[in-house]
């Protein structure tokens, strides 16, 4: 769940350094039960002040057929993936 905890702190790393990004949760509200964000939407608005392209998918990294369509919607919204943390 890199939208929320040190996934999020890594996230925000990269963007510093001016890497776009992709964060993932299980689902579009998981930020909110840990009181970091409101939402995913919300995770994802704080990255882009590093004037960096971000986008937001929501899955379980368990279900490969989950894993394929976030792969299609981060590759769509941002290229390639050079990195994955």
């Amino acid at each position: 769940g890199s939208g929320r905890g040190l996934g999020r702190v890594m996230a925000e790393r990269l963007a510093e350094l001016g890497a776009n990004v992709a964060i993932h949760d299980l689902d579009w509200t998981r930020p909110s039960q840990y009181g970091e964000f409101a939402d995913l939407g919300e995770s994802a608005r704080g990255l882009e002040k590093h004037g960096t392209r971000v986008t937001a998918v929501t899955g379980n990294i368990g279900d490969r057929q989950a894993v394929a369509e976030m792969k299609r919607k981060i590759e769509a919204d941002l290229g390639d993936v050079h990195v994955l943390v």
